[in-house]
């Protein structure tokens, strides 16, 4: 059957997410990352909120499923597709269709050929029936508590990243003369942590308790790694120069992730780039880092219970085998 004949195709219309206050509502935009949700914003007059259980196709075919209301990227010539059932379909159906979209149909899609309702309307689905296993997403989430953002911040500076963290490149070129292993290889990919694979690894080249920033693919992307790791030569690998605490670290995490966009393919980080970041960090007194607050911060997240217990079990097991310092005072 044709898309067209299971869904009514609509064109989202929103100004730039940058443009909204917070607020309730969801903004989705291109990207399957957090079900392509960036943020939660207050919509302005005249913008289109869409009031049904549906997916939304962005413009590289990106297929994800919407919980109403929701409001999609319309603005510029890039505007998300969406998907609304003609007929009542149930979540797993809906489901079922995305995931085909995202895997049988989105390579016909690129940044030189975009998603429009015209170019998707004719393509063929497979039948849905309701014998199609469909996991239960909200069993596999990870606990999650209440969120808390009311925390008072004395003042915001700009630090050099270089003043928290000493800067070196991952020594690894190329896997090919590798061999399978048990330490976790970190390159530039933003999934499953940044690791491409596991392999046998001289001790030299070998890192814990770090950050890692790329510098190439998706430039800035920045993870945590408490286990023992290695790292291709266009990443880069932070050592905090002093004893900062897990959430100052996560902050340090996501505050250089804000600053992807200064960079893309076409224009990449390198180590001396990195080395001239400088991130807002709340202070005491306007000079001294404020751990205390950014704790408080951090804690108030939606995962950090589930996140913490899970870096405080791979240290514990690491103390258990020897040699892994406790990150987290």
């Amino acid at each position: 059957m044709r898309l067209q004949e299971l869904f009514t195709l609509h064109k989202a219309s929103s100004r730039a997410y940058k443009d909204h206050e917070r607020g309730e509502v969801p903004f989705v935009s291109n990207g399957l990352s957090n079900n392509g949700v960036i943020g939660f914003v207050t919509p302005l007059r005249g913008e289109r909120v869409f009031r049904f259980q549906g997916i939304c196709l962005s413009a590289f075919c990106e297929a994800t499923v919407q919980e109403p209301p929701f409001l999609p990227r319309g603005n510029g010539g890039s505007g998300l597709v969406i998907l609304e059932p003609k007929q009542s379909m149930p979540y797993k159906e809906l489901a079922y269709y995305a995931a085909y979209l995202n895997k049988g149909v989105r390579w016909r899609f690129s940044f030189g050929r975009m998603v429009t309702s015209e170019r998707v309307k004719g393509i063929l689905l497979p039948e849905y029936t309701s014998s199609i296993e469909c996991p239960d997403i909200a069993s596999v989430l990870p606990p999650r508590h209440g969120t808390s953002v009311s925390v008072e911040i004395g003042s915001y500076i700009y630090v050099p990243l270089t003043e928290l963290f000493d800067i070196a490149s991952g020594a690894i070129h190329s896997r090919e003369k590798l061999r399978p292993g048990d330490v976790p290889l970190v390159s530039c990919s933003a999934d499953n942590n940044g690791i491409s694979g596991f392999y046998d690894v001289a001790e030299g080249m070998i890192h814990q308790d770090k950050l890692t920033v790329a510098y190439d693919g998706q430039p800035l992307t920045a993870r945590y790694h408490p286990y023992r790791f290695s790292a291709y030569d266009n990443v880069g690998i932070l050592t905090p120069k002093t004893n900062l605490r897990l959430p100052t670290v996560m902050f340090v995490a996501f505050q250089i992730e804000g600053q992807k966009w200064r960079y893309s393919y076409g224009r990449k980080c390198y180590r001396e780039k990195l080395s001239r970041l400088r991130l807002a960090m709340p202070t005491r007194n306007g000079h001294n880092l404020d751990e205390n607050a950014i704790e408080r911060l951090v804690s108030g997240t939606s995962y950090w219970d589930y996140l913490r217990s899970q870096v405080m079990a791979i240290q514990e097991g690491g103390r258990r085998k020897g040699g892994l310092r406790p990150f987290v005072r």
